[in-house]
């Protein structure tokens, strides 16, 4: 598979484009002295899931069974732009701001969600509703 025209080597996976053809470029018009106006790219809120990489390892193959296993971080809203370091920051950040949830047996005691690990990495996983 080449990605930008450079090779890059991938597990099994399902590929899906989902955005094709949608991606601003630049691009030399030859003999054409027209300007063109700039795309306004509209802001997205995605969902921010976390997986146990052992789950992903285990499951991979299987995005609803994927979707069982994640627990659910909250949205945010990205540009389309913007880089992975700057959507890392915003999902630590999420993260950090996740309030303590109470357990489901009604003695009232109140836990931490699981931190994130230091070193957590982006799995592009769509699924349909």
């Amino acid at each position: 598979m080449q990605v930008d025209g450079e090779a890059c080597k991938v597990n099994p996976s399902i590929i899906t484009l989902n955005l094709l053809n949608k991606a601003p470029m630049l691009a030399k018009r030859k003999g054409s002295k027209t300007t063109v106006q700039p795309i306004t790219l509209e802001p997205m809120k995605l969902s921010v899931q976390k997986i146990s990489m052992y789950d992903y390892e285990t499951n991979h193959y299987d995005k609803n069974l994927l979707r069982q296993k994640a627990t659910c971080l909250g949205e945010i809203e990205v540009s389309p732009v913007i880089d992975l370091e700057q959507v890392r920051k915003m999902v630590n950040k999420l993260q950090e701001d996740m309030k303590p949830v109470q357990d489901g047996t009604g003695g009232g005691s109140v836990s931490e969600p699981a931190k994130l690990s230091p070193d957590w990495v982006f799995v592009d996983c769509e699924y349909l509703k």
